[in-house]
């Protein structure tokens, strides 16, 4: 089971639509209480789960410290080009790989950039739509860029964001793992806060968060105070893309960008949601954007959650024939839309020597915005005493 990438592209194929992923996961969690070669059934490893399942990836907010020390200590000194260039940490082969995949990081998180802003962002002119944002844990302190550009883009589209303060990790590394009891009790604890916002519209831009949330009312079907709420929740949550596929027609004017690009597209976009023609949608609205399809667009690049670091070997080799794809097309930018995918692809590229850069959607798209003729509302994301309460 945990050859497994976990992937979902077996459900896309299945013409019946046997939950095929879903059951591998729910293998995973039998397997919790037998020896499992990967996993193991000894009390340290059974504590080094909880440590990262529930201590780090569980509250996304603890990440931030630690990877804004890294940015000042380690990338900003050089001491990063001096490792890489050295290879000094070819004898820690698990170490190696995490310095291999960390792309470069923002000075500080998502969180810190909007200090003050409590749970609320304000939208350029009036508000036409209240949506709580589900910052996932890499996009705030990882991807900072990709999550500045999403609520600077939702919210020139006349959007109220709410981020709920009281959010915690979405529970799909947790599931991933077979940790369902965990995953569980943070979608209790996500429920909560989102209904407290009452939002219209809950959406993440990462597609493994949004794939995660709208499994939440399978997850708590059989708990009988909490089916309905998930089923709500699961019925108002979009993936980023979708919601901006809705607003563009009625939103302000995007300008040219004279590029071409190509788009990966992430598995819990793909195959888990379905969500295909959303983002290829949202591409064809941005003048002078060329879309060149890769082959093979919607095959996994290895990401796959922790996979990368499970199956090194493997994960290699799927990284490699999507590198490869995309760098066929001749694109200038690869697209794609879950943090997990663009750390892994800039690994690969960074290996290359490829010129190509990966970019979120939210980026492109507000790249376009400060393209066009006239935007309202202020660039780049709002400070303390302007358009944050």
């Amino acid at each position: 089971m945990y050859d497994c990438l976990d992937c979902r592209a077996c459900q896309t194929a299945c013409p019946v639509g046997i939950p095929i992923g879903l059951m591998v996961l729910e293998a995973r969690g039998a397997a919790q209480v037998t020896a499992n070669p990967d996993r193991g059934s000894s009390r340290f490893a059974r504590a080094r789960r909880s440590l990262l399942h529930r201590h780090v990836f569980g509250r996304p907010r603890r990440m931030e410290v630690p990877l804004v020390l890294t940015r000042w200590l380690y990338q900003r000194t050089g001491l990063q080009r001096l490792v890489r260039a050295t290879r000094m940490l070819a004898v820690v082969p698990p170490l190696r790989r995490l310095e291999a995949w960390l792309p470069e990081l923002a000075d500080r998180p998502w969180r810190w950039q909007y200090s003050g802003a409590g749970e609320r962002i304000e939208p350029v002119g009036p508000a036409r739509l209240r949506a709580a944002y589900f910052l996932g844990c890499f996009m705030n302190a990882v991807f900072v860029d990709a999550a500045v550009a999403t609520a600077e883009v939702v919210r020139r589209n006349g959007v109220e964001i709410r981020t709920p303060l009281g959010l915690v990790c979405c529970g799909a590394p947790q599931t991933d793992a077979g940790e369902f009891d965990l995953a569980r009790e943070f979608a209790r604890t996500n429920i909560a806060s989102l209904e407290a916002v009452q939002a219209e519209v809950v959406f993440a831009d990462c597609a493994a968060c949004s794939g995660m949330l709208k499994e939440y009312e399978g997850l708590l079907s059989d708990d009988p105070e909490w089916a309905g709420r998930a089923r709500a929740i699961t019925e108002k949550t979009v993936d980023f893309s979708e919601l901006m596929r809705d607003l563009l027609p009625t939103g302000p004017p995007l300008g040219p960008i004279e590029r071409q690009v190509t788009y990966h597209e992430p598995c819990h976009l793909a195959h888990a949601q379905k969500v295909t023609a959303a983002p290829r949608a949202v591409l064809a609205a941005i003048p002078g954007l060329k879309l060149v399809e890769m082959t093979n667009s919607n095959a996994c690049c290895g990401s796959a959650g922790v996979y990368n670091f499970r199956r090194p070997t493997e994960a290699d080799q799927l990284l490699d024939r999507k590198v490869a794809a995309a760098g066929s097309t001749g694109a200038d930018i690869v697209m794609t839309a879950n943090p997990g995918c663009m750390g892994q692809i800039e690994m690969g590229l960074r290996r290359t020597g490829s010129t190509q850069r990966v970019r979120h959607l939210s980026q492109l798209l507000l790249e376009a915005y400060e393209a066009g003729a006239s935007v309202a509302g202020p660039a780049g994301p709002p400070t303390n005493g302007s358009a944050i309460q």
